[in-house]
C-alpha cells in the first residue's frame, strides 16, 4: 500500500512543496493507486496522480509519453500530462484534474466523432515510438509494414506465451496457434490502415468532463493499428451508447465485414485479462476462440 505521506514526500522532492497540496485517495483502477491533489486552503482539486511502486515505473513513464503525444496530435481529448516523477520506492504520473460525470447522449455522439477524428491520424507503419503496457503487461510496438504480422507477433503471440506459463490448456494453445496461422481468412479484401488507437477503450476509460462539458478519454495504451480494434474493445465489457456508434460511423464508416473480426480483437484483451487476473477470464478466452473456430 502506498501512503499519502509517500506521495507528498515525492512531490515535495520534485519542487511542489510550496503548492500546499494534500493527496486525497480516489477509488477505481486495478493497477495503480490514484489521488487527487487538493489545495489545503481552498479544498479545490488541482491535479490528479497515478502512483505505483518503482518496479512499475516503465508503465507510468510510457503513459506519460503517450499523453504527451496525444497532447500534440489531438489537443484536449486526453488529460494534460504534467510530470513523471520516480524515486527508489515509488513513481507517479501527474496529470490535469477533471471533474467527471455521467455522459449525456449528445456527448456520447461527440465522443464517437472524437474517436473518428483520432483514427484519421495515420502512420506509414503499424506500431509506436516505444513499447508500452496494457495493464501491467508489456505491449510490443516494433514498426511493421503488415498488420496481420504485427497483430500475431506483437499482440496475440506474446499474450499466448504468457498464458501458457499461467496454465492455459494444450487445447487452447493449439486453437489459438491455428488462428494465428490463418489470420488472412478473417480479412478478405479488407486492408487495415495504421490509425492512431486508444488501445484500451472500454467504458471505464472514457467519461464526460462536467466542467468543460465535453467527453474525455484517458488511460491509453496507444499504437498505430487497425481502428476496428478500438471499436471492438468498446463492446467487450458492455457497449457504449448507440449515439456513439452512429456518430462514429457517420464520420468514418467501418468496413462491411468488421463484425467478423470482433472476436479476433477481443481475444487479445481476453488473454491479457487472463494473464493479469487469472482463471476467472478463461471462459472469456474460450468464447472468443469458439467464435473464431465457428467462422
Amino acid at each position: 500500500m502506498i501512503s499519502e505521506q509517500q506521495v507528498l514526500a515525492l512531490l515535495d522532492s520534485a519542487g511542489y512543496a510550496g503548492q500546499n497540496l494534500t493527496p486525497t485517495p480516489r477509488s477505481g483502477g486495478d493497477i495503480h493507486h490514484s489521488f487527487s491533489l487538493v489545495d489545503r486552503e481552498t479544498q479545490e482539486p488541482k491535479f490528479f496522480v497515478k502512483v505505483n511502486h518503482s518496479e512499475h515505473s516503465r508503465v507510468l513513464a510510457g503513459e506519460y509519453f503517450s499523453l504527451q503525444q496525444f497532447e500534440q496530435l489531438l489537443p484536449c481529448a486526453y488529460p494534460k500530462p504534467l510530470n513523471f516523477i520516480a524515486s527508489d520506492e515509488i513513481c507517479l504520473l501527474l496529470i490535469s484534474h477533471h471533474t467527471l460525470g455521467p455522459m449525456p447522449a449528445e456527448a456520447a455522439a461527440s465522443l464517437g466523432e472524437l474517436l473518428a477524428k483520432q483514427h484519421q491520424i495515420t502512420h506509414s507503419e503499424f506500431g509506436w515510438q516505444r513499447n508500452n503496457h496494457i495493464g501491467l503487461n508489456l505491449q510490443h510496438n516494433d514498426w511493421t509494414q503488415d498488420w496481420q504480422t504485427f497483430y500475431w507477433h506483437q499482440r496475440l503471440l506474446p499474450q499466448l506465451n504468457q498464458a501458457i506459463k499461467n496454465g492455459l490448456s494444450r487445447k487452447e494453445q493449439l486453437q489459438i496457434s491455428s488462428i494465428g496461422a490463418n489470420l488472412d481468412m478473417y480479412f478478405g479484401d479488407y486492408a487495415p490502415e495504421p490509425c492512431l488507437l486508444h488501445g484500451d477503450l472500454w467504458a471505464g476509460n472514457a467519461s464526460f468532463d462536467s466542467d468543460l462539458q465535453r467527453p474525455l478519454l484517458y488511460d491509453p495504451a496507444p499504437y498505430f493499428g487497425d481502428r476496428e480494434t478500438d471499436l471492438a474493445m468498446t463492446e467487450l465489457f458492455g457497449e457504449f451508447s448507440r449515439s456513439f456508434y452512429e456518430a462514429y460511423n457517420a464520420t468514418l464508416p467501418l468496413h462491411a465485414d468488421a463484425e467478423r473480426r470482433k472476436p479476433l480483437y477481443h481475444l487479445y484483451h481476453a488473454l491479457n485479462h487472463f494473464n493479469l487476473f487469472g482463471a476467472s477470464y478463461l471462459t472469456l478466452v474460450r468464447d472468443q476462440v469458439k467464435r473464431l473456430d465457428d467462422f
